[in-house]
């Protein structure tokens, strides 16, 4: 009766174990809420404790939108905008607008390829606690990942991001140049309805008739710099 107990709690556990969720395919999922949800906001906060960082450089905040294929990245003193057919990337710090011209769609998991592991390159791990599910990911020795020590990256009860915390290996990093120990990254105020979608439109910034772009009211002491000129019909 003993071994008999002992038998089906043993079966009970390995079958707790298998029914554990494949921590790749939780990724993938998570993955794919952002590239398939056409309109969605968030912040975020990027903390790194790395050699010779201190005060304001060990951290910088930044906001994400997205309304179908336009996105504005904001991060710090530098934006990147993609809207109405043009790309640009506007410096705050140095009162700089470069104006491109959009080659193609945007691929949206592309701004997300931090998240991309190989399996021939990783292990993963699934938990779960009280916050909702942790995927944990280990690099093995001697790939091109190695220089990661490990990820986790936290998920909500919705399969959004929370929170990416990365430990980089010191072994993997040059001594003679800044060495960092860990980024986390934190994803707060998720929003899906009621964007505020002025930093996607592209009169925010500049006015552009033919090849002719002028800054708007509002970035009239900025450098308009802009590869329009250079098309060839």
């Amino acid at each position: 009766m003993r071994n008999r107990l002992a038998l089906i709690a043993c079966l009970i556990v390995f079958s707790a174990f298998q029914s554990q969720p494949d921590p790749f395919e939780k990724l993938r999922e998570a993955m794919e809420k952002y590239v398939h949800t056409q309109r969605f906001s968030f912040n975020y906060r990027m903390e790194w404790d790395c050699d010779k960082r201190e005060g304001d450089r060990s951290h910088m905040n930044g906001t994400f939108v997205r309304d179908g294929n336009s996105f504005a990245l904001i991060q710090g003193s530098n934006r990147t905008v993609h809207t109405g057919g043009y790309l640009l990337n506007i410096n705050e710090r140095d009162k700089v607008i470069i104006v491109q011209r959009a080659s193609g769609e945007v691929i949206f998991d592309e701004l997300f390829k931090v998240l991309n592991m190989d399996r021939a390159h990783v292990e993963g791990e699934y938990r779960s606690d009280s916050q909702g599910d942790v995927l944990v990911f280990k690099s093995l020795p001697n790939t091109p990942l190695s220089y990661v020590s490990s990820s986790r990256i936290r998920l909500n009860e919705k399969g959004w991001i929370t929170a990416i915390t990365t430990d980089y290996n010191p072994d993997y990093q040059d001594p003679s140049n800044e060495r960092c120990r860990s980024l986390s990254i934190r994803y707060a105020a998720y929003q899906f309805e009621n964007l505020d979608t002025r930093a996607l439109a592209l009169s925010t910034y500049v006015k552009i008739s033919g090849k002719e772009v002028s800054a708007s009211p509002a970035y009239t002491n900025y450098e308009i710099v802009s590869s329009l000129n250079y098309e060839t019909e």
